[in-house]
């Protein structure tokens, strides 16, 4: 990528002219979330055509975008984005359409993330159970099911979703709104026809309270670990629990 890339976000439904703004809207803001730099994407223009988001990424933000791009590729993206990889997906399959991230470089292109879209294949395992956390910010909780939604931030700024407790538990959560904390509980994966592990949904069992500092060291302590990293964690720990 050049010092200012420019990136198409081609989606083939609609036109620039026909695309509703609130679903333009939902498009491009889990987008933001899937690459986790949103400060540093700025909107140029929206090409017509199909519906073609032009954007720019500043050189700061590069780095990580294009590592954010491989892990998607790759399935091992943090969960907020594979979750807005999904969601934009099952987006496209409203619209009947799909979509292509495509880095502009001049004359030429080069795909950076496909949407399939209406063309994706079915996952070839849904439903697999594992027990683990999820650490973020106290973003929303509250609703009327016996089930209570929750919304976490997470330190890069992306939203987890997809989480629930019972009510009673969900009430001691709730007093820690806008704070750190970590959910403990069994989370629902699919296994997608392209390998990627995605979490469906995750039911939280306990909490604990977490500080700004902790949530900084795990960050810190984790960057200073120099291991072999498998490709694939998620089906690595699946495979662990099933010997």
């Amino acid at each position: 990528m050049n010092k200012h890339s420019e990136v198409r976000w081609e989606i083939k439904a609609y036109t620039a002219e026909t695309m509703p703004l609130d679903r333009l809207t939902k498009y491009l803001t889990e987008l933001a979330t899937l690459l986790g730099k949103p400060q540093q994407m700025h909107l140029l223009r929206v090409e017509s055509g199909s519906t073609v988001p032009v954007l720019r990424i500043d050189e700061s933000g590069l780095p990580d975008i294009k590592r954010r791009s491989d892990e998607i590729r790759r399935g091992v993206a943090p969960i907020a984005s594979m979750q807005s990889y999904r969601n934009i997906n099952r987006m496209l399959k409203e619209d009947k359409t799909g979509a292509s991230l495509v880095e502009v470089d001049g004359e030429k292109s080069a795909e950076i993330i496909p949407f399939p879209g209406i063309s994706e294949l079915p996952p070839l395992l849904k439903g697999v159970q594992q027990h683990g956390k999820v650490d973020g910010r106290l973003q929303r909780i509250g609703g009327a099911k016996a089930m209570v939604p929750i919304q976490l931030r997470t330190l890069d700024g992306s939203t987890i979703s997809g989480c629930y407790a019972k009510r009673d538990l969900a009430k001691e959560i709730s007093g820690h709104l806008f704070e750190p904390v970590r959910l403990w509980g069994r989370g629902s994966w699919s296994l997608s026809a392209t390998g990627q592990w995605a979490m469906d949904s995750f039911h939280v069992d306990s909490f604990d309270k977490m500080s700004d500092e902790s949530l900084l060291d795990v960050v810190a302590a984790l960057r200073k670990v120099k291991a072999d990293w498998v490709d694939d964690p998620i089906g690595s720990i699946l495979d662990e629990g099933n010997d």
